[in-house]
């Protein structure tokens, strides 16, 4: 009998042990991998767009700045809202023509100054400004590649068909354009006032701003809203992104004491150039090398934009680390992208851009996987059209960072946690 007993039990431990050590693997590979100090666990949810605004608070004070709100956000001002906001895969072929398109006009004869306009399906920050006497509020995207105020002609703006003396206009490659001339007019910024703004004045434009009054021109040229105020702000603002539409970040101006305690500066040049040099990936530096003088910042371009070559150096890297995950097919200018199926959280490498002096700036999460929805995450980097070799360091991968622009300095800071 005892013979017997023994041998049931090595039958059954040698049939059906195996079997269940096998369901065991298999249920705890379905789960989250044990973090690392090269990986982000972060929550699907933390990455997606709540239906109602995540703060009520309010924004009053200099120091605080203006509140910056996506403009089709709960946040954002009725008048705008989400109604009639593009699908993601609309907003990334606007972000695609946005890099692709070069729209330069004339101003004011001999001084030639290159204006940029670019579809505001892609602006997608948005402050409130006063114009004029009495003031009127509008709602203008921010934009640090545009190099002019602009808004559309209105009645009560007295200035705009008395001190006109200086016609633009200019058209985009895909058709729109716009025709108007220079104005002067009273901007209002929080609590401080700017007479003789100049700003242009819009008379014909099918440009479709998608429900805003226009924007607001941060960029180093002359008439550039941080060029026409370099007498109060010094050439010095800094703005915060927030990590999803529900939430509010802010635009400041002038050097307003730092939210992050992190935060440090590195070069910046002409055209907000930044000296970027390479990328590092979990705990390896990939073999990427910048060329000098290639990258450069900006907040209206969505995604990153690398040269071609550095972009599959990047992209097969992301694979191998997140095999893990089931790749599945392309959507639009993501072509890395998984179906994490119904977990809550994900295992994302940690991910930092190098620069030449030796600064290493950690991206956040919110820059290393873009969420389509609640199951499908993508790479949000893409490669530069036409296989330039430049770079665009895109608005995603600045999300929840303080960025600071020293123009006058020729510095850039980058602090964490800037949206606190």
């Amino acid at each position: 009998m005892g013979n017997f007993s023994f041998s049931l039990i090595r039958f059954l431990a040698l049939h059906f042990l195996p079997n269940s050590i096998h369901q065991s693997s298999c249920a705890f590979q379905s789960e989250i991998p044990t973090e690392s100090n090269h990986f982000h666990i972060v929550e699907i949810s933390s990455l997606l767009t709540d239906s109602n605004c995540s703060h009520s608070a309010t924004v009053s004070s200099k120091e605080e700045g203006l509140k910056l709100f996506h403009k089709y956000g709960p946040c954002s001002p009725s008048k705008h809202g989400k109604a009639n906001a593009p699908s993601v895969r609309q907003i990334l072929e606007g972000d695609q023509t946005r890099v692709n398109s070069k729209l330069q006009s004339k101003l004011c004869g001999k001084n030639n100054v290159k204006v940029k306009w670019d579809s505001s399906i892609t602006l997608q920050y948005v402050v409130n400004v006063g114009l004029g006497t009495p003031k009127k509020e509008l709602t203008l995207v921010m934009d640090t590649g545009s190099s002019l105020i602009w808004t559309q002609c209105q009645p009560w703006s007295s200035s705009c068909s008395s001190t006109s003396t200086c016609l633009y206009g200019g058209a985009y490659v895909d058709g729109s354009s716009l025709v108007g001339f220079l104005a002067k007019e009273r901007l209002s910024v929080g609590s401080d006032t700017f007479n003789d703004t100049i700003f242009g004045c819009a008379e014909f434009a099918n440009v479709s701003m998608e429900g805003i009054d226009g924007i607001l021109g941060l960029d180093q040229g002359f008439l550039s809203f941080v060029e026409q105020t370099a007498n109060t702000y010094q050439r010095v603002f800094s703005y915060c992104l927030p990590s999803k539409a529900s939430e509010i970040g802010f635009l400041k101006f002038g050097k307003a004491k730092p939210v992050s305690k992190s935060l440090n500066f590195t070069q910046l040049g002409a055209g907000y150039a930044v000296n970027l040099v390479g990328i590092k990936l979990g705990n390896t530096k990939l073999p990427i090398a910048f060329k000098n003088g290639t990258a450069s910042i900006d907040s209206g371009t969505i995604i990153t934009r690398l040269p071609p070559k550095d972009y599959i150096t990047l992209r097969e890297a992301y694979r191998k680390v997140m095999s893990h995950y089931q790749l599945t097919k392309p959507f639009g200018a993501f072509d890395t992208c998984y179906d994490v199926g119904s977990l809550l959280k994900l295992k994302i490498p940690k991910m930092s851009f190098l620069f030449a002096d030796g600064f290493v700036l950690d991206l956040p999460p919110t820059g290393i996987a873009f969420p389509l929805n609640s199951t499908l995450v993508c790479l949000p980097f893409a490669p530069y059209p036409g296989g330039d070799d430049l770079v665009l360091f895109g608005n995603v991968q600045q999300k929840t960072l303080e960025i600071v622009y020293d123009v006058a300095g020729g510095k850039i800071g980058f602090g964490y946690g800037g949206c606190k």
